[in-house]
């Protein structure tokens, strides 16, 4: 019974200090200056210049496609009328974000700086 108690309670520990880094770790996110949401990357890919968009109606459904390439980085998303489905930043490193509409929220913060001051190249 001892051992039981002493491996639950261990259990227990370890559990309050995960959840513990993991809030520490959003709450540095939130709090950091070189972070963006989600709904400010959606509406400046959306109202990009040179972002290319496609649009689709399929089923009564209006869905609209964007991709926009910059020095540094490629952008994708997907909408359906004006909800945000999916989106995607690619980095020459390789996936840097990846947002889906069924388990994110669309003011969920991302830990990088605003993209404005990059340079866009058509592609």
């Amino acid at each position: 019974m001892k051992e039981q108690l002493s491996s639950f309670v261990k259990q227990l520990k370890d559990s309050v200090t995960n959840a513990a880094n993991e809030i520490q770790q959003k709450a540095k996110v939130m709090l950091s200056t070189d972070c963006t949401t989600v709904f400010e990357l959606y509406e400046w890919i959306k109202e990009h210049p040179e972002t290319h968009s496609q649009k689709q109606s399929l089923l009564n459904f209006n869905y609209c496609f964007y991709s926009l390439k910059l020095d540094s980085a490629s952008y994708y998303m997907e909408t359906k009328d004006s909800y945000l489905l999916y989106m995607s930043i690619q980095q020459s490193t390789g996936d840097f974000f990846t947002y889906h509409s069924y388990k994110n929220s669309i003011h969920d913060k991302i830990n990088m700086p605003f993209p404005s001051t990059q340079k866009s190249t058509i592609s």
